[in-house]
């Protein structure tokens, strides 16, 4: 079972934050998380509003690098396996799963993909050659 959790980009100061992902009708989107504050010895709440269009799910997967970068909707990857090499970018596939896709949109599952995060659409758009189709 994989860890639902989400990313998005801060309203205020740009900055990425992950947790969890809440939006209440009319209201702005924001990602929660706990935070132990060690003034009171507990755990609290902190949450941040973000810009909606950079919400992306954690896909329960981490990349080649030692698996410390988690991998999210809206990541660039670079992916080199036996079936398949190149750049894509990952997204959320109507079959609900995750997948890889490219500008030339072919896709490909995620699940067995040996890759590398590099960037993310948001960001990074120009690693891209073409740009997002």
């Amino acid at each position: 079972m994989r860890e639902i959790i989400f990313r998005g980009k801060s309203r205020y100061s740009g900055k990425w934050v992950e947790g969890y992902f809440s939006m209440e009708v009319g209201k702005i989107p924001y990602i929660q998380w706990l935070e132990y504050d060690d003034a009171y010895d507990e755990e609290v709440v902190e949450e941040c509003a973000v810009e909606l269009e950079t919400v992306g799910e954690y896909t329960g997967m981490k990349d080649k690098s030692g698996n410390k970068n988690k991998i999210f909707e809206g990541d660039i990857v670079d992916v080199d396996n036996a079936l398949v090499s190149g750049r894509f970018w990952v997204e959320y596939g109507v079959s609900g799963a995750f997948i890889v896709k490219d500008k030339d949109d072919r896709r490909y599952f995620l699940g067995g993909c040996n890759c590398t995060v590099i960037g993310n659409i948001h960001d990074n758009p120009e690693l891209l050659e073409g740009g997002i189709t």
